[in-house]
């Protein structure tokens, strides 16, 4: 893990920690909590509406519903999240490993909120919406997690190689070289905002797998069980 990483890892644990001494001491544990501003109700209802409508999931080119689906798709997955994580007892929050699944809660929330919200304007970068739509569409229709991460590997560092020469430089070196493959580069390396939602969505895809499982042949370990939950 990277230094800037670490720091703002243990920056969640901290605000973990410091949230649940705050609800101590002002008598507000145990009563209804706070949501956030992507918090919906997490009901059997809404997760049947989300699969049915992913079935129109890149059919009809129409942009702001793609995203409006997978929008409501992630948050989805990190509302139950939040609502299994505000049901534990007190005993267990304050645990070690219950502040470090806070901590990975908050981190994860906090890393994917730039595509929350480009989401909910309906305004991704294209390709890296072709992808979304993609994996969105293995998870909710297919049910295979294994083929789902395959498409987020696609996502995060590119499925094609480097044309021979495009890497090298000098007086000799083609013109628009540079511009080769644009649309498989790994767009994890294009941004650190880029980089680290794309990481936040590897959590959130794992989380999804854990709520709805699928037959053990079509399910895969993205991360370790105790980074995640």
């Amino acid at each position: 893990m990277q230094i800037g990483w670490k720091n703002e890892y243990q920056q969640a644990l901290n605000r973990a920690q410091e949230e649940v001494l705050d609800e101590i001491v002002h008598g507000s544990y145990g009563k209804k909590e706070k949501k956030n501003e992507f918090f919906v109700e997490p009901t059997d209802e809404f997760w049947k509406s989300i699969k049915e409508r992913a079935i129109k999931l890149g059919l009809n080119d129409n942009i702001k519903e793609d995203c409006f689906i997978i929008y409501d798709f992630l948050v989805f997955i990190l509302s139950k999240w939040q609502n299994d994580l505000e049901s534990r007892s007190l005993d267990e929050k304050t645990s070690p490993k219950g502040k470090l699944r806070t901590g990975h809660f908050q981190q994860t929330m906090k890393d994917v909120e730039p595509l929350l919200r480009a989401l909910a304007k309906g305004n991704v970068n294209s390709d890296q919406r072709c992808h979304l739509v993609n994996i969105a569409r293995i998870i909710l229709i297919d049910h295979n997690y294994i083929i789902a991460n395959n498409a987020y590997m696609e996502l995060a560092i590119g499925n094609a190689p480097w044309p021979v020469g495009v890497t090298r430089s000098g007086i000799h070196q083609r013109p628009g070289s540079a511009k080769a493959y644009v649309n498989q580069i790994a767009h994890i390396l294009n941004n650190e905002t880029q980089r680290k939602y794309i990481h936040g969505l590897k959590r959130l895809m794992s989380k999804c797998q854990d709520y709805y499982p699928a037959d053990p042949s079509k399910c895969f370990e993205f991360v370790k069980k105790d980074d995640v939950l």
